[in-house]
């Protein structure tokens, strides 16, 4: 727990310093207008914005194998029990055979 809090106020420290070192405003242009912000800012935006993109692609490759996963392990499931029917079936005529009764 004390690792985390450490790692994540160190993580705060640089991100802090690097924003002071680099708090020039930067214009940025887009479709709609323009906005006038930090370079620290943008470049974070940035950032968040392909975190976010990525993320949202690694789900959509995720789900599809964790449905198909959830849908196999079911018939896992069911063709087990049959196997366990029909192995206590099995064992039901080896006890008739060997009592001497076939049917």
């Amino acid at each position: 727990m004390w690792l985390r809090l450490i790692l994540f106020l160190l993580i705060v420290a640089v991100a802090l310093s690097w924003h002071q070192r680099n708090a020039q405003p930067t214009t940025l242009n887009y479709f709609l207008g323009e906005i006038q912000l930090p370079l620290s800012v943008i470049v974070m935006l940035a950032l968040a914005g392909g975190i976010a993109i990525g993320s949202l692609l690694g789900l959509m490759a995720t789900v599809p194998l964790r449905l198909r996963a959830g849908r196999l392990e079911k018939r896992l499931q069911k063709r087990s029990r049959e196997l366990d029917t029909l192995k206590q079936g099995a064992s039901g005529n080896d006890t008739a055979i060997a009592n001497g009764r076939s049917d």
